[in-house]
């Protein structure tokens, strides 16, 4: 890839700088003799290049003319001074960042779970149950993937599930969007972020969809409620509910909505001018 960058750098460069000398007759004709001659010779001579076929005389005018392009390129780039050349050609690797992003989601909503504690605050509201415990367990141990929640998970996840992941994963497994429209008067554009899936950055999303709307799902919550016969939520419901009025489980989706950093990355990656 630092090669492609490099390559892709030149032939800009040389293009540029092919355009500057078009005016100039006699120094394009100079430097078209002199690649002209050089692509009969590495052929071994005018006899040999008559010789080839047309195709492989159309291929090598074409590797002549990137040559020459990058040729000029090259001349250009050196006649630059030191700080300019260097930021054309600094190379960063950083990889795609996905994992990354992932992991620091992860660890941040460990910090975030671990400083109530620290501070001596209340924190926010138990809100694991049997019901929901194979989507918590996603976004606090994606490690396990798919595999059967035992009782013992279930045990450890209502002592650690709780807070603003907790709160959206069982979302994301919720069919809202009409009511979503009616309530906002507008047609959703896109669902509610997949959060009971193992994707990438949908628990940032949905943080930043429930704070947007709060008070529409705390409506739509409502809503579920009293359209029942009995009028009472089932466990994952009265959980949902709990947690979206609950200010310490609120604290948390709203530092997690922030911008997120794979966005940072992609966007503002070290990039020069030119390229």
């Amino acid at each position: 890839m630092r090669q492609t960058k490099y390559d892709l750098l030149l032939t800009e460069l040389g293009e540029e700088r092919m355009k500057m000398i078009e005016d100039d007759m006699g120094e394009l004709e100079g430097r078209m003799r002199e690649w002209s001659a050089k692509k009969i010779a590495d052929a071994g001579g005018i006899e040999k290049w008559n010789a080839l076929p047309a195709a492989e005389r159309a291929a090598c005018d074409l590797a002549t003319t990137t040559a020459m392009v990058q040729g000029l390129g090259v001349e250009e780039l050196a006649s630059m001074d030191e700080g300019e050349r260097n930021l054309l050609t600094v190379w960063v690797w950083t990889g795609c960042c996905m994992h990354k992003d992932q992991n620091s989601f992860k660890g941040g909503n460990a910090a975030m779970t671990a400083h109530w504690k620290a501070i001596g605050a209340v924190g926010p509201i138990p809100l694991a149950n049997k019901d929901n415990a194979a989507a918590v367990r996603k976004v606090l141990q994606p490690e396990k993937g798919d595999a059967p929640v035992t009782d013992d998970d279930i045990k450890k996840l209502e002592d650690i599930a709780f807070g603003g992941a907790k709160l959206t994963a069982p979302r994301g497994g919720d069919a809202h969007e009409l009511f979503l429209e009616f309530a906002l008067n507008e047609e959703r554009l896109r669902r509610f972020p997949q959060t009971n899936n193992t994707r990438f950055r949908s628990h940032g999303e949905a943080a930043v969809e429930l704070i947007t709307h709060l008070d529409v799902y705390r409506r739509f919550m409502e809503v579920i409620r009293i359209r029942k016969v009995n009028q009472t939520y089932t466990n994952i419901e009265k959980n949902v509910n709990a947690g979206l009025h609950d200010k310490p489980t609120l604290t948390e989706p709203r530092g997690s909505g922030d911008l997120p950093y794979l966005d940072h990355h992609t966007v503002h990656a070290i990039r020069p001018s030119r390229w």
